[in-house]
């Protein structure tokens, strides 16, 4: 099992966190903890045989037909497959008692307590359809529970006697055979295919403390291929379990069943670091966590907090502020170093003019203003400066009057989405934006 080296967690936050990385130091004294967090996607089929007793009375033609019936196979397997038009002669013929021929309770209890009835798959074969089974399947009678045999009434004479008033002996068609003397039992059952799929997100391990399991859900990837890892039909006796999956399977069968005929797994191991960090001005050890280095690595921050994606705790306008001074600098459309500062001073009264900027915000957006190369010394000072006020009382008419109107027009679209990046549009930054508007 990979452990995060520290050279490798800290190049990582160099590249993800360029600007927080300068104001935090990784506890080389703890370790790095590897945490598994693993997403399934299973599905199964399984199998429940259902039986039905079909106790009737037989003509000559009928008993015929079911010895037939009975003897479609060789004698060694136990069950035979039944021909659907051969169950509905059987169906249509006068029904009678099965008291003395089969114990229907002790069937119907048995077949309660287990799901069914147990059918040994090697001896049966069932309908497929595109590599699975199929909802339609054959119907077999069980040959060691079906008979052929006398009528227990009339001993197979087809009569039966009763003194009438008279106290002669008279005798009758039987009620219960119907005159025919024979009587036949055939316990039959049909298979019922279910299905059942689950999702499941487990870490076996000891979870990341206040990490959101959305989070890390967000990196599973977009396409789900499930694998065939066990077949149990049509005397097929299949399983192979990827060794990933095998500490997972206890979960799995608690969701999808257990004893099933087909189950396909989808699965894929997000990996995730925790590390503990020092934050260089305050010197309080955090929480960090890397969910999934090597495929789509995100750091998260200040676990022990709310907790923070890329940007170390800053709040969504923060974000956005450093962001678009990133690209300003960056952009060739900004090569006027005035209509960058006027810019650059619009976005700092935006993000300052709720009154909500904290220290560790403070110094992000310091960071990011000396960062940028196009002002002198004394100009990023004077910026930096300008996120110590309550307020955004320090612009003047000057900041609203760029040289290029298309510097106007990006600067005021970048403002309108920076005041709505914490979702509170703030009357003080509507009107910074109204004024700006009113001379583009």
């Amino acid at each position: 099992m990979d452990i995060l080296s520290l050279e490798k967690l800290n190049e990582m936050l160099k590249d993800l966190m360029p600007d927080e990385s300068n104001s935090i130091i990784v506890d080389s004294a703890s370790s790095i903890r590897r945490h598994e967090y693993c997403f399934i996607n299973a599905y199964a089929q399984r199998m429940e045989h259902h039986s039905e007793v079909i106790a009737v009375a037989l003509t000559k033609e009928l008993e015929e037909q079911m010895s037939e019936a009975l003897q479609a196979q060789n004698d060694k397997e136990p069950y035979v497959r039944m021909d659907g038009e051969f169950l509905e002669k059987m169906k249509a013929a006068p029904s009678i008692s099965t008291k003395g021929l089969f114990s229907r309770i002790g069937l119907k209890m048995n077949e309660f307590i287990n799901g069914g009835r147990y059918v040994d798959h090697h001896h049966i074969l069932l309908n497929e359809e595109d590599g699975k089974l199929a909802k339609n399947q054959p119907i077999y009678a069980v040959k060691a529970e079906s008979k052929q045999c006398n009528c227990l009434v009339c001993k197979g004479t087809g009569k039966v006697g009763h003194e009438n008033k008279s106290g002669y002996l008279m005798h009758e068609q039987c009620p219960e055979c119907k005159g025919s003397g024979r009587v036949g039992l055939l316990t039959c059952f049909e298979t019922t295919v279910t299905e059942k799929q689950a999702t499941i997100t487990r870490c076996l391990d000891k979870e990341v403390n206040n990490l959101d399991i959305k989070t890390v859900m967000s990196h599973k990837v977009d396409v789900e291929t499930r694998k065939r890892m066990l077949t149990r039909y049509n005397g097929i006796e299949k399983i192979n379990y990827d060794r990933e999956i095998e500490p997972y399977l206890d979960i799995i069968h608690d969701k999808i069943g257990e004893d099933n005929a087909i189950e396909e797994i989808h699965y894929q191991i997000i990996p995730c670091y925790s590390f503990e960090y020092h934050k260089v001005l305050s010197g309080e050890t955090y929480t960090g966590v890397v969910i999934d280095p090597l495929e789509k690595p995100e750091i998260i921050l200040d676990l022990d907090g709310i907790g923070s994606k890329l940007f170390s705790g800053m709040r969504d306008s923060i974000k956005g502020i450093n962001r678009l001074l990133g690209n300003i600098a960056k952009s060739n459309t900004f090569k006027d170093s005035e209509d960058l500062r006027r810019t650059t001073r619009l976005l700092i009264a935006v993000a300052v003019a709720d009154g909500k900027v904290t220290e560790d915000e403070k110094l992000t957006m310091t960071q990011t203003i000396r960062g940028i190369d196009h002002f002198t010394t004394n100009e990023k000072e004077a910026l930096v400066k300008l996120l110590n006020k309550e307020s955004s009382d320090f612009l003047t008419d000057d900041d609203y009057k760029f040289h290029s109107a298309d510097n106007a027009k990006e600067t005021l679209k970048k403002m309108q989405d920076l005041a709505i990046a914490d979702g509170d549009f703030d009357n003080k930054e509507r009107e910074i934006i109204e004024k700006l508007r009113l001379t583009v």
